[in-house]
């Protein structure tokens, strides 16, 4: 079984870099202790499934508009 994530300065980082690599035109304020929380929360911890989230978050923030994840693309999100 993979280890799970933790909501600790690794997986800001992590989520710094996802921010970083998706064709956004707006800033996405993901790379936060809370927001890591909230996003290991719905992710279930693993990678793949954070991956697929933001994935399926940035596809709703490009649909929408919004060009940014954020709480409103990743509650329309999955």
């Amino acid at each position: 079984m993979l280890p799970v994530w933790e909501a600790n300065d690794d997986c800001c980082s992590l989520l710094a870099s996802f921010a970083a690599s998706l064709p956004l035109r707006r800033p996405s304020p993901i790379a936060t202790l809370d927001m890591a929380r909230y996003l290991l929360t719905r992710s279930e911890g693993t990678i793949g499934e954070l991956a697929h989230l933001l994935m399926a978050a940035a596809i709703v923030a490009v649909e929408s508009g919004e060009e940014a994840i954020n709480h409103r693309t990743l509650s329309m999100a999955c």
